[in-house]
């Protein structure tokens, strides 16, 4: 091996119980090679103990550089909404701390210790609440998970995109490899339970492989191939348009002996019990067609049914006899049959997918000229209509199959983020004790929303999370200040303020009649009518998004005309 001395650096690395490295010089030809405690590589900042330490206080200062630079662009758009506030965050903050997460595993809990904090200030600066304002809250309001729980969610992510990678990929057969030999404690083992953690219903071996390009399967030629895609709209004219141009090709067909075959998918719920299902007229306009149906599984989603149908259909054709030259394939799924009719590598059900090409190729070597068209679902046409009826019978049945679930990438990325909500959701069960928190809890999704202006926003977070400007908690922070109301003399707190105070009735009496006709427009019991600030911060579960805008919007108003905060900046 030849380097160059003068560009080489060296770095030992000592187990963690050894204070001092075990070497203090290294010569290279006679030359001294400096040794470094420290060393950058694609912005991992490796140490001598693989502790990561420097790599976390040099993500920590970056991301405090970040979060200054914010509140630089939000203080000259003078205090912009919430919204905005989060969004800068996601995209400015959060990437620099989720930055190497799966290299850096083995620092364990100081990841939390260091980056919560710079979380905790971002989401203070986006809601305008009281710096006593509990970090759980914060998260509420905002619908941002604690940092330690996505972090466990990226790292279980890293792990699913290394372990679905191809055969033959260095990173797959080093995690094979791993597992063949049960080795414990490594950063891949260490991912491993990030995973695990985090699967849910996810196992590794049921989700899509990786786009892997493989040179030997076999070209198309446009010229036995060919097929037309119109637009899959839902404007009826078009539909009716589609209708027409199939029954004419169907029509032409009838000229020449025609082989036609209706495909199609039916998902239960989508996702749900999932069934395919081939209709086939082995002469069209002569002989009565056959079907064949098959339970794809237990859950699954419309789209890899439709998949499932046309290689269903491919299969069937291979090991028919069919002596006619021309087969004409109808599908009323545009995105199955471009992704099966196309050269470029599919983005989900690569196996499934090459599989149907492969058919296709053979299919094509025995002599036939194949055709592939879109026919419009539900619009009369006979065996689209017959294909529909027994994939619905086969996804019925497949409702008591064993058959596993084949999950794309996306959808099993997804599923890992919704148990980390879940996670979060057991968290804040178990430790939430403010009572308004308590109430915010039954619905992490619904956090508090951005509409009004900026002001009134951070007085209904602060109302939410108990912290406020109101005379009881500035008594609770300072004991010199006075707790009671200046109108009544009475306590000054949330409930004083929303539900007793005479001064404000004839505000409170409109925001009660607004807050009925929300509710007896929702068809919501009596007994579940409600006016607490979560459910006027419109947090409510159980309500539409429009219900709950209406009830945030007719809290707005109440807190801008009672004047109760309009000093607040």
């Amino acid at each position: 091996m030849r380097i160059e001395e003068s560009k080489t650096k060296a770095m030992v690395f000592s187990p963690p119980h050894i204070d001092q490295p075990t070497a203090d010089s290294l010569e290279v030809n006679n030359k001294n090679i400096d040794i470094i405690p420290e060393v950058k590589l694609v912005g991992i900042t490796l140490d001598e103990k693989l502790n990561f330490q420097s790599h976390i206080c040099n993500t920590q200062t970056k991301a405090y550089k970040a979060l200054k630079a914010i509140s630089k662009v939000t203080n000259a758009k003078k205090n912009p909404n919430q919204e905005a506030h989060l969004q800068l965050y996601r995209a400015m903050i959060r990437p620099i701390l989720e930055y190497g997460t799966e290299c850096t595993l083995r620092a364990g809990q100081k990841h939390d210790a260091a980056y919560a904090p710079i979380q905790r200030k971002a989401l203070l600066a986006a809601t305008g609440c009281k710096i006593r304002t509990s970090t759980d809250a914060l998260e509420v309001l905002t619908g941002i998970m604690p940092i330690d729980i996505h972090l466990t969610c990226r790292q279980a992510q890293a792990y699913l995109r290394m372990a679905t990678k191809h055969t033959g990929n260095p990173i797959y057969d080093k995690i094979a490899q791993e597992r063949s030999e049960e080795k414990i404690g490594t950063t891949l083992h260490l991912l491993e339970t990030r995973f695990k953690e985090m699967k849910g219903e996810i196992e590794v071996s049921t989700v899509d492989k990786e786009c892997y390009y493989d040179s030997r399967l076999p070209p198309f030629s446009v010229g036995r191939i060919t097929g037309s895609f119109l637009p899959t709209t839902t404007n009826p004219a078009n539909k009716e348009e589609a209708k027409e141009k199939v029954k004419q090709i169907l029509h032409e067909m009838k000229k020449t002996p025609t082989t036609v075959v209706f495909t199609d998918g039916s998902s239960l719920g989508n996702p749900g019990p999932t069934g395919c299902a081939a209709v086939i007229y082995e002469q069209w306009g002569v002989t009565e067609p056959y079907t064949v149906r098959k339970p794809v599984a237990a859950k699954s989603n419309n789209y890899e049914g439709e998949l499932q149908g046309i290689y269903l259909a491919l299969n069937t054709l291979h090991r028919s006899q069919s002596k006619n030259r021309r087969i004409l394939i109808l599908c009323d799924c545009k995105a199955a049959l471009e992704n099966v009719s196309s050269l470029q590598q599919a983005e989900a059900y690569n196996d499934l997918v090459n599989a149907a090409r492969q058919r296709l190729f053979e299919i094509q070597q025995k002599g036939h000229n194949i055709q592939i068209e879109w026919c419009p679902g539900h619009m009369g046409v006979e065996g689209n209509e017959l294909a529909d009826m027994q994939a619905k019978l086969a996804a019925e049945e497949a409702k008591h199959t064993e058959n596993n679930t084949t999950w794309t990438k996306q959808q099993a990325m997804k599923h890992i983020e919704e148990q980390a909500v879940k996670r979060w959701q057991r968290r804040r069960e178990n430790q939430t004790t403010s009572s308004h928190m308590q109430k915010a809890n039954t619905s992490l999704k619904k956090k508090c929303s951005t509409w009004g202006s900026r002001t009134t926003q951070i007085s209904i977070n602060q109302l939410v999370s108990g912290h406020t400007e109101l005379n009881a908690y500035k008594n609770w922070i300072d004991p010199t200040e006075t707790p009671n109301c200046s109108t009544c003399g009475t306590r000054e707190n949330i409930d004083h303020y929303m539900y007793e105070c005479p001064k404000y009735e004839n505000t409170r009496q409109h925001l009660m009649k607004e807050i009925d006709n929300i509710y007896e427009d929702n068809g919501i019991p009596q007994q579940e009518r409600t006016m607490d600030v979560v459910s006027l911060a419109g947090m409510r579960s159980d309500l539409t998004n429009e219900a709950n805008k209406r009830m945030y919007l007719a809290f707005t108003k109440y807190i801008e005309d009672t004047r109760r905060f309009a000093e607040q900046v």
